[in-house]
């Protein structure tokens, strides 16, 4: 298809763009397009564990997940990296290595985190995976706004003493 088809298929109301995919399409027969307009999507669906059908060992079905909200990094000023929520699982036993003393585990999902936009989505995800989990709750950040001419104004009383070295 070249540039042009593409720029005059994306010009054209949808319903035409739907009628031509359908046309260009060799999968589809008229009585399949029929069958197609005769359902109807639902908006309740009954959700199957999928720990069920994803035939990972119990070991690994039944970890405890974390979801939380990361903390903004302590050599940053911004918050870019706080609008998200992690999914992390515990870890299991750990032990260290005789030759380099490295730490070392057999659990695979140990360093396994999944970022999600919203604490529902992960809270959805671990439900649909069957995963025990716990939500740990943002801590409210206070700061007060600090002005740097309110080193220099006139107080009355003591003066501070200010070290140097």
């Amino acid at each position: 298809m070249s540039m042009r088809t593409v720029l005059s298929v994306a010009m054209r109301p949808a319903t035409t763009v739907r009628a031509l995919a359908r046309s260009m399409s060799s999968s589809l027969t008229p009585k399949d397009s029929v069958l197609e307009k005769a359902v109807t999507p639902t908006l309740e669906r009954n959700l199957v564990e999928a720990d069920i059908l994803s035939g990972a060992p119990p070991e690994i079905a039944r970890h405890t997940a974390r979801i939380y909200q990361p903390a903004k990094s302590a050599t940053q000023s911004g918050t870019a990296g706080t609008h998200y929520w992690k999914l992390d699982f515990d870890t299991k036993a750990r032990w260290e290595n005789p030759l380099m003393g490295w730490s070392s585990s057999a659990d695979p999902v140990q360093a396994l985190m999944i970022k999600f936009d919203t604490k529902e989505d992960a809270i959805g995800f671990a439900k649909r995976q069957g995963y025990d989990y716990w939500v740990e709750e943002p801590k409210s950040s206070h700061s007060r706004v600090k002005v740097y001419a309110e080193n220099f104004t006139y107080s009355k009383g003591k003066l501070r003493m200010i070290r140097t070295k």
